[in-house]
């Protein structure tokens, strides 16, 4: 009685098993999604310019000064990510179904993500990601931007913004990602 019950239970749990994964139920195929170094927001602003500028007066150390200018408003945009919990890993793997160029994607390389001044603006950004997508054996650069969407909308959002407010980061972050 105890044999018969237990190959029942076995036998219904299977077919429950097969049931769901011939429904779609069970797991999405999960995405590989690797993440080049270094992996963490980025700044690409003014202090590039200003890095040549000062290079015909300090020499290397000139473009060495508008890096770390740069990477110094970087570092601000990141502290105020974290402390406000933006979660640039989850808001990419959640908008992976509603992109259509990530929707069939085997294997999306993370080359970089963060913010750019736009050119012409008076500080204005935009959350630029920059991805590999894998498809078919086939590989295709990608750039995903806010900055049409925030000009559609008449978004603003400076560059004080995203150093001090996080809801603009996680705005940005959530334009270029549709």
């Amino acid at each position: 009685m105890k044999k018969g019950f237990i190959t029942a239970a076995l036998l219904f749990s299977f077919l429950i098993n097969s049931a769901c994964t011939s429904l779609g139920i069970q797991s999405e195929s999960a995405v590989e999604i690797l993440y080049s170094s270094p992996d963490r927001i980025s700044f690409q602003g003014k202090g590039a310019g200003a890095g040549m500028a000062l290079m015909s007066s300090m020499g290397p150390v000139g473009i060495a000064l508008g890096v770390a200018i740069d990477e110094g408003i970087a570092k601000d945009i990141r502290e105020t990510a974290q402390q406000g919990g933006v979660d640039f890993k989850a808001l990419l793997n959640s908008a992976i179904a509603d992109v259509s160029a990530l929707q069939q994607a085997e294997r999306i390389e993370v080359k970089r993500y963060g913010f750019v001044i736009k050119d012409g603006s008076k500080d204005y950004v935009a959350a630029e990601i920059h991805l590999n997508v894998m498809q078919d054996g086939q590989s295709e650069d990608l750039v995903l931007s806010s900055w049409n969407r925030q000009q559609a909308e008449e978004y603003w959002v400076t560059m004080d913004d995203i150093k001090t407010k996080s809801g603009s980061i996680q705005s940005l972050f959530e334009m270029a990602l549709k």
